[in-house]
């Protein structure tokens, strides 16, 4: 889980700057007002993240469906750790310790970007349900 974040963390090939920005943030999150091991933190704010469900484009008589798909736990992961690395680039802080151990803490109270961007992925899901038929 650790490496993953490290991966996506990585600028232009750069493994040790993206170590020392995770250590900084696992500095910052156990500095903060969270109490516990830095692995539950973070595997409860992926947990947090984690859609579950996938689109598939679907053209039938020349009309691309939307069709809901269920998501592989490994692709779970995989999202989960990228949408917390961008939605953590979108946001106002200086530094990238700040902004990353700041998402996470967010993740863990469902108020970050990444869990909007969950929240709306489902709604739209819920929404193209009626797709399911060309599964």
């Amino acid at each position: 889980m650790i490496n993953k974040l490290v991966n996506n963390i990585i600028k232009k090939g750069n493994k040790n700057v993206s170590t020392k920005v995770l250590k900084d943030v696992f500095i910052n999150l156990k500095n903060s007002k969270l109490k516990g091991d830095i692995n539950k933190i973070l595997k409860f704010s992926f947990i947090s993240i984690q859609p579950r469900i996938t689109f598939v484009n679907k053209k039938i008589a020349g009309v691309v469906h939307k069709v809901p798909k269920p998501y592989e736990n490994i692709k779970k992961l995989n999202t989960s750790s990228k949408w917390i690395v961008q939605s953590s680039k979108k946001r106002s802080e200086i530094k990238c310790k700040d902004k990353l151990s700041n998402e996470i803490m967010e993740s863990l109270s469902k108020k970050s970007l990444s869990f909007k961007r969950k929240v709306s992925l489902h709604k739209l899901g819920l929404a193209n349900r009626t797709n399911l038929k060309y599964l």
